[in-house]
């Protein structure tokens, strides 16, 4: 049975050659360089030159078709390319030629192509050869595998059909597989692809390829963050060993969330002076408005040098209809007129900004520490003119009791009591010693 090889060809030359007039060259003089020689899954045609899209070394048989490409440059002609393909076996496949080139080109692109449909039972290594007026100019190779039986047996998402989905949020996407065939399947990889528009929504995690063997399960997961409000669209595909095995399309929107600031309160207030060292306290009650639950709703400030943030509240999640209260507390190092920012974020993305202007006063002299300071300076003179008088008191007192102590002319018999001469040891008058 003939299977045809390559189910159209397609040729792309530069879109201005230099034309040379009438070929009148001989067969031998021709030139070019091979840039490239590749398999793909598909072609740029939109872009000149033509590029190869999804250029890979493995097939399975899930993909549609196979390009075999190769990029010419500085081409002189007379000059044909001839690509030969063989099977597995070694065998040869079929070939196709892409007719003469008969002037100069800066390029030539030649991508012929077959369908995998057509060759899904023959597995295994190809071989393909490419040739320039019949001199093997370049060889590549691929394999054709098996596809796998892998089938979605699980889905989740975090976030429920017809629920917000808030700039700031973060959407979980969970699938779990089951290789329900009968050989190991490769390099598994699910990949959210093809987002439009290109900024604003973004994958920011992604389980890993990873293998599964027959009979085996296994869990991927994707992260998506919306930063943008809008209307995206969105490919998730799901691959095997670079081959995909099926795709989904998305549809997702982004949406501002409905908070409303129903009271705000400055300690002091804007007519009360703020010294240097003070500290401001701003309070702002919040409420959510929205439809679905708030997540990691904060409000914070962004303060030039001068300006000290002492404490801030968290974020914190808001239902539909609650109202939280957020406290922030600044405080002033040097004087000065500032200008901040207070901001309001979902899931650290920005949705509401105002200007904070904040006039820093020198602090004046306490009334407090100069009547502090006199009443010190008063006891240190009571306590100096009480020290003086304590001296002088001192010093009278011995001077009095100097002089109030009695001459000592008399002495009496310790015994008898009679008189007795001062320096006598004994009485005179009962000899009893002294």
């Amino acid at each position: 049975m003939n299977i045809k090889f390559f189910s159209s060809l397609f040729l792309t030359l530069l879109a201005f050659s230099v034309f040379v007039g009438v070929f009148q060259q001989s067969a031998n003089a021709w030139e070019a360089k091979v840039k490239y020689f590749v398999a793909c899954k598909n072609v740029d045609e939109s872009k000149r030159p033509p590029t190869p899209i999804d250029v890979s070394t493995v097939f399975s048989t899930n993909d549609e078709k196979i390009h075999l490409f190769i990029h010419l440059e500085d081409v002189e002609g007379p000059i044909k390319v001839t690509i030969k393909l063989f099977k597995p076996d070694g065998t040869l496949f079929d070939e196709v030629d892409s007719g003469w080139y008969k002037e100069k080109y800066n390029w030539v692109t030649f991508y012929p192509w077959l369908k995998i449909s057509e060759i899904q039972n023959l597995i295994g290594e190809w071989r393909a050869e490419a040739y320039l007026n019949g001199n093997l100019a370049s060889t590549l190779k691929f394999t054709l595998s098996q596809a796998s039986e892998i089938k979605i047996i699980g889905k989740s998402m975090s976030l429920a059909e017809g629920e917000p989905f808030y700039i700031g949020d973060v959407l979980t996407i969970k699938y779990t597989l089951r290789n329900e065939g009968t050989t190991t399947a490769k390099n598994i990889v699910f990949k959210f692809e093809d987002i439009t528009p290109s900024e604003g929504l973004i994958v920011i995690e992604a389980s890993p390829p990873k293998d599964l063997s027959p009979g085996e399960s296994g869990e991927w997961i994707i992260k998506i963050k919306a930063e943008t409000p809008g209307e995206y669209t969105a490919v998730l595909r799901l691959y095997e060993s670079e081959s995909k095995v099926t795709e989904g399309n998305w549809q997702i929107t982004v949406s501002l969330p409905e908070l409303q600031v129903i009271e705000k309160k400055i300690s002091p207030s804007e007519e009360e002076p703020f010294y240097v060292g003070d500290v401001a306290t701003l309070t702002y009650i919040i409420k959510n408005n929205s439809e679905g639950k708030v997540k990691g709703v904060k409000v914070y400030v962004e303060l030039p040098d001068g300006l000290k943030l002492v404490s801030a509240s968290p974020a914190k999640d808001l239902m539909p209809e609650e109202v939280g209260e957020w406290i922030i507390k600044i405080k002033a190092e040097k004087p000065g007129d500032y200008k901040g920012k207070i901001i309001l974020s979902v899931m650290d993305a920005k949705i509401a900004e105002g200007e904070l202007t904040v006039k820093a006063l020198s602090k004046p002299a306490s009334s407090f520490i100069g009547i502090l300071t006199i009443a010190i300076i008063a006891l240190i003179i009571i306590a100096v003119v009480a020290v003086i008088f304590m001296k002088k008191k001192k010093a009278a007192s011995s001077k009095a009791l100097e002089s109030s102590t009695p001459q000592i002319d008399k002495r009496f018999c310790v015994k008898c009591g009679a008189e007795i001469p001062i320096d006598a040891k004994y009485c005179l008058k009962c000899g009893t010693a002294q």
